[in-house]
């Protein structure tokens, strides 16, 4: 650990320098996450200086073990560096060719340095809590207002995409070729979605439990794949798209303002994914009773505004038509992604798994049951008994 430290310090000065500090004081805390981030060890960092306004920085610390390490090719920290430091820019950039009006904008947290050795990545970004970001109760659904804030971000992350596709080409191609990291393969499957399954099915009542044991019967490394897999629109979708990785603030006029965050696990895929996750791993069903049809419906009507404001026409690019194939093409997804986060997202911070060198990705899948585990995987299994998805 001091040697960490040291090498945290050492980044943190050359920051400093950078941004033009002379004489200054470091300040270094660590931060805990509750139960909702397991890749990382976080810490947040002041730069003072008596001639100069505070820096304040947050830093993300690997803690991968080397056995996760070896069980797949991990590149999470490049992944977010290029994100940060290569596609922000770009989609400033795209934004600011296309008049984009200020509230329409996407905001990314400023980028300020890397040291990508491993096994101990360090990612170094503005601090959003100093200006009054949290991170939501996980142990709780999101409203309508955070519901529809998050889809807007959402709808301007996918458009961006497809400017980005389309007006850096190049780009595009050295994201597919160098940061699609192989996070799905017969470990993963075996270590996290399976034993995710057999948990709903556990706490399943009687008459869900064949139902629920026939549908998860037919998934195997493949079919969790294509669910995956772009159908009428290509974008590039964040892959993890819960509360979790949204950070949200109270504006003095009342409104609601989210900045995405963590996006390590962005990759190319169908835009529905992004919308499913954030559903049935962020809602309960008395949210989905009320709202499920109004959000999917607000999705599209963001989406198909923020391709015009890029010069995109949605009726070529996206249509409606498209995206509804989607969404029941897509629709079981919703099912299955509930059963592999919700035992994550639900978990008592206590019994939260902390990631050692020693540990493969077994031990997420010995998690002991959350309280709110049943009520929310069985309001998701009674969704789908509704829709039809779910048959004798």
């Amino acid at each position: 650990m001091a040697d960490i430290e040291k090498r945290m310090r050492d980044l943190l000065h050359k920051i400093a320098r950078e941004q033009h500090y002379e004489d200054y004081d470091l300040q270094l805390i660590p931060i805990s996450t509750g139960g909702a981030n397991y890749s990382s060890t976080l810490y947040v960092a002041k730069v003072t200086s008596k001639t100069k306004n505070t820096l304040d920085l947050f830093i993300k610390i690997s803690q991968i073990g080397a056995r996760v390490r070896e069980d797949f090719k991990i590149t999470i920290f490049e992944t977010e560096r290029f994100i940060y430091r290569d596609m922000r820019k770009a989609y400033m950039e795209i934004e600011e060719k296309h008049k984009v009006p200020e509230e329409h904008r996407i905001y990314i947290a400023e980028y300020y340095g890397a040291d990508l050795t491993p096994p101990d990545e360090m990612l170094v970004l503005e601090n959003l809590a100093i200006r009054g970001f949290v991170i939501h109760d996980r142990f709780k659904s999101i409203d309508w207002e955070y519901a529809t804030t998050a889809v807007n971000e959402l709808a301007k992350l996918h458009s961006l995409s497809m400017a980005f596709q389309r007006e850096y080409p190049e780009e595009f191609k050295h994201f597919s070729e160098n940061y699609q990291y192989e996070w799905l393969n017969e470990w993963t499957v075996n270590s996290l979605w399976l034993p995710g399954f057999k948990k709903a099915i556990a706490v399943a009542p009687e008459e869900n439990k064949d139902k629920l044991k026939k549908f998860f019967d037919e998934y195997d490394i493949e079919k969790i794949s294509r669910q995956y897999d772009p159908l009428r629109c290509k974008v590039l979708t964040h892959g993890d798209y819960r509360p979790s990785n949204l950070m949200y603030r109270t504006r003095d006029d009342g409104s609601l303002e989210i900045i995405v965050v963590d996006h390590q696990t962005i990759q190319i895929g169908c835009p529905v994914t992004d919308l499913m996750y954030l559903i049935f791993t962020g809602t309960d069903k008395p949210f989905r009773d009320q709202y499920f049809d109004k959000l999917i419906d607000h999705y599209y009507t963001q989406l198909s505004e923020a391709m015009k404001r890029l010069n995109i026409d949605p009726e070529t690019t996206y249509s409606r038509a498209d995206f509804d194939f989607e969404m029941k093409e897509k629709l079981p997804f919703g099912l299955t992604v509930a059963a592999f986060v919700l035992p994550i997202v639900t978990v008592e911070t206590e019994n939260a798994p902390e990631m050692k060198p020693d540990m493969d990705l077994s031990n997420f899948a010995v998690i002991e049951n959350g309280a709110l585990f049943p009520d929310r995987i069985n309001g998701v299994v009674d969704d789908y008994v509704k829709w039809g998805v779910l048959k004798d």
